[in-house]
């Protein structure tokens, strides 16, 4: 881009070919009002309240629809300037209600903010108030439309960053709004409540509900999402030591303006009542509320009990939720390689990504992406197989969105099931339940015969061509196997090979299979016969995996392992910290009788969970609200959690319960702060050491790791005959899968605990087929069983097209309790389950 050298009030500055004179403006710390003006979205020029002079003619401009060009002479506060906002101002207030008191924006609306600016009090014009009331039709939003200027924001919000389209203009002239396509309520919409257009809303015309009134914030705190794997970065704003608001649009960050409706309502379970007050210590069968010192004896004391009678043969366990920081991570191993001089420590989410781990470090070396979301938005062409971003990962689904509409990306979705962004794709192709390595496998093949690929072969494709020959191709098989169409594939593989930017982007839909580290070599593989690199980037749940990973908690079979050597009477005690096994994993029963035949069960927690019920001692944990450290999120980006609010009630970090112990066993093992901890983990972790914590803006941290190139470094690899994993059973003959929804998170650990994001969700379903809902007698809203080998499971069914004939989907949330599942040796990787379905006569 060109540098322009131009002046704003008499002060050189510079910008480039195509900015605007709003953007070098605000670089420069020059203020120009506005109220239609977002860094984050495309400029209209709606509110003209932007206006500035050209010196030269004399002429009043946008600032930010307006170009810089070269010598060009701006003036922003002349007296042509100023009169003329004060009047468009002006008319801006005469149809505005006088409640500016009683406004929820308060403080943050932009209009009252301007008109103090310029002096304006009260408005001589007649006034043309059009008053509506406060709408209130959900859970998060309300609305009074009486304040609203016609600035667009919300829509340009929701057209542009989320890629939604749930609102628009309705109406002419004075009765023109903001509204839904039949002005209907937002949840009919397609709206998902992430809140983003009551975020870049600069009056009260939008706004978010809340019952509680703890009046405007003190002080704000910039850090990290906890939930999911995107690792967004947002203000926590504080009032009364309580979590009052989120904001995001911190520069720099993943996520930028938007945020998804978990990250930005479900915060309400920071200060919930049913949080853990105090430790809790079992008394006769009872769990009793105990001080700090008393329950810390108890666990430090029973843990010497085992280990003595044990002689300390590898009779104790820890295993760890997935949303602990990178410093309670590396504390955690240390102090059980250590302290307690057991291997049985790791992640709970081990299970269901030790496919990526292990698929991608035999093919590329490491495990992870080669690239950033916002690497994403690139591309030509994206490959989405087995992942379901609008739900699992927001700031994906938006960014993929944004790319196939601004960029008009070729979107290629695999996924037997009906997704938000199947909608969006040039090709949807939809294989049978378990056979995407078939599939994959074919298009591997293809490309190798694709035109295009063999006029740019060179010496390292040719020795793969040698290596592949032997790979059979059987267009009839692989139609029949998978119900694809030759004429799909054919076309899939012309637009992905044709394309010179590439993305391939998977999630648990392939890591969890019961081959899924075959897929994943196979996906790896098939970015190798690319002549330029394609991008391989994996979805994963949870805020924290990638950094557990990192810091030696994924391991092989873990934490079934523990379950297993529980049942065989070799582990006597565990430490469960931040995860509830009894909701999480499979095999129900089996997880329950191993926690009854412990000697020792201690639960660190923030509420008390179904595990923790079983537990000898309870302590009392602390949210991401209440805690300092890092973690690590999908992308490889590591990023500050800090303190927002004091510990609420009597509860303390598990990395203050983790020092506590081991210094009552005995240990020197002690550290002064988590910033202690983060500066030996830069120490000794060589893929951290080039992190420099002292490198901050604005209070955010973000330091994106190293990662290495996939060209030339991962060996290809070459799938034999792959058939189907998934076992057909006349007397189970529905294939029930597992999946993610919106609103909560995995099973609902942690978004369970939030009443807004609960408000709206429906008791618990399972969605089928309308055509094998007829056959089955079931109509929906209908009472069913769900039966499978293991025991059976009543809810609600909900009739859609979405489903494929023969398959069932149960959300994840609603499997809590449930005896369908068959044992633990599957672990989190078992997606599907055969079962029958049944219509109940209540």
């Amino acid at each position: 881009m060109d540098e322009i050298n131009f002046s704003i009030d008499g002060q050189r500055v510079k910008g480039y070919s195509g900015n605007t004179i709003i953007e070098v403006a605000l670089k420069y710390n020059i203020p120009i009002p506005t109220l239609c003006h977002d860094p984050f979205l495309d400029s209209i020029g709606a509110c003209r309240i932007c206006l500035v002079e050209n010196e030269e003619r004399g002429n009043l401009i946008a600032a930010c629809v307006t170009t810089i060009s070269k010598d060009l002479s701006i003036l922003t506060n002349t007296e042509k300037v100023l009169e003329t906002r004060k009047v468009i101002v002006k008319l801006m207030l005469a149809s505005h209600p006088d409640s500016c008191i009683v406004c929820e924006k308060g403080n943050r609306c932009k209009l009252r903010q301007i008109a103090a600016d310029l002096g304006i009090g009260l408005v001589e014009y007649y006034p043309m108030p059009h008053y509506s009331g406060t709408q209130e039709v959900n859970s998060f939003l309300l609305r009074d439309l009486s304040k609203c200027i016609l600035c667009a924001k919300c829509i340009r919000a929701d057209q542009e960053l989320v890629v939604e389209g749930a609102i628009d203009y309705i109406d002419r002239g004075f009765e023109a709004r903001p509204s839904t396509l039949t002005d209907g309520p937002l949840e009919s919409s397609g709206c998902t409540f992430c809140g983003t257009c009551e975020e870049v809303c600069p009056t009260g015309a939008l706004f978010k509900k809340d019952n509680r009134s703890l009046g405007t914030h003190n002080k704000r705190v910039a850090t990290t999402c906890s939930f999911c794997g995107c690792g967004c970065s947002f203000w926590l704003e504080v009032a009364k030591n309580q979590v009052v608001g989120v904001r995001p649009g911190i520069s720099g960050s993943v996520n930028g303006k938007t945020l998804c409706v978990k990250g930005r309502f479900g915060f309400d379970h920071i200060n919930h009542p049913e949080r853990l007050n105090n430790p809790l210590i079992r008394k006769e069968d009872a769990l009793v509320e105990a001080s700090w010192d008393e329950a810390l004896e108890i666990a430090s004391k029973e843990i010497k009990n085992i280990n003595q009678k044990t002689k300390g043969e590898q009779s104790l366990a820890i295993i760890t939720g997935p949303h602990c920081t990178n410093e309670e991570a590396y504390l955690t191993n240390e102090f059980a390689t250590n302290v307690l001089k057991t291997n049985y420590v790791a992640c709970m989410s081990s299970s269901y990504i030790f496919n990526l781990i292990e698929g991608m470090e035999d093919s590329c070396g490491f495990a992870g992406p080669t690239a950033t979301i916002e690497d994403i938005e690139e591309a030509e062409v994206i490959l989405l197989i087995g992942a379901n971003p609008t739900e699992t990962a927001p700031i994906v689904g938006y960014s993929i969105k944004r790319c196939v509409r601004r960029r008009q990306t070729n979107l290629i979705v695999i996924d037997p099931v009906e997704i938000q962004l199947s909608k969006f794709a040039c090709l949807w192709l939809r294989p049978t339940i378990g056979s995407d390595g078939i599939l994959l496998s074919a298009i591997l093949r293809l490309m190798i015969e694709h035109q295009n690929y063999k006029e740019a072969l060179d010496d390292e494709r040719i020795q793969i061509l040698k290596n592949i020959k032997n790979l059979s191709l059987d267009i009839d098989i692989i139609e029949r196997e998978t119900g694809v169409t030759s004429e799909s594939l054919f076309k899939a593989v012309d637009i992905f090979i044709s394309s010179k930017k590439r993305a391939i982007v998977f999630g648990n839909g392939i890591i969890q299979q019961p081959n899924g580290k075959e897929l994943v070599k196979i996906l790896c593989s098939i970015s190798q016969l690319t002549q330029e690199e394609t991008i391989i980037f994996p979805l994963v749940k949870e805020s924290n995996v990638i950094g557990c990973y990192h810091l030696g908690l994924i391991k092989s079979e873990m934490p079934e392992r523990v379950f297993k050597e529980i049942l065989r009477g070799n582990i006597k005690g565990l430490w469960i910290m931040g995860d509830d096994p009894m909701t999480s994993l499979p095999g129900n029963g089996e997880i329950q009788r191993a926690l009854d035949k412990l000697d020792l069960l201690i639960v660190s927690d923030t509420f008390l969970s179904n595990t923790g019920e079983k537990a000898h001692v309870v302590f009392p944990s602390v949210t991401f609200a209440e805690k300092s450290g890092t973690i690590t999120n999908m992308e490889g980006r590591v990023q500050r959690i800090r303190p927002a609010i004091e510990c609420v009630n009597n509860s303390i970090s598990d990395y203050l319960t983790i020092l506590n112990i081991a210094k009552l066993l005995g240990s020197s093992f002690s550290y002064k702060s988590e910033l202690e901890v983060t500066e030996e983990i830069i120490n000794r972790v060589p893929l951290y050491s080039k992190m420099n914590m002292n490198n901050e803006d604005d209070g955010y941290f973000s330091y994106l790791l190293p990662v290495s190139s996939l060209k030339g470094k991962a060996s290809l690899f070459i799938p034999g005959e792959i058939t189907s994993p998934l076992d057909k059973d006349d007397k189970y003959p529905y294939t029930l899968m597992l999946g993610s929804i919106l609103k909560h998170l995995g099973t609902g650990y942690q978004t369970k605990h939030s009443p807004r994001l609960c408000g709206d969700i429906e008791e618990g379903y399972v969605e089928i087929n309308p055509k094998d809902a007829s056959r089955e007698d079931i109509k929906d809203r209908d009472i069913v069983k769900l039966i499978s080998i293991a025991g059976e499971k009543r809810i609600r069914a909900h009739l859609t097209q979405k489903i494929p004939m023969g398959c069932l989907f149960l959300p994840l949330p609603f499997t809590e309790g449930s005896n369908i599942f068959t044992n633990i040796s599957n672990g989190n990787t078992q997606k599907t389950i055969n079962v029958k379905i049944e219509r109940t006569i209540i």
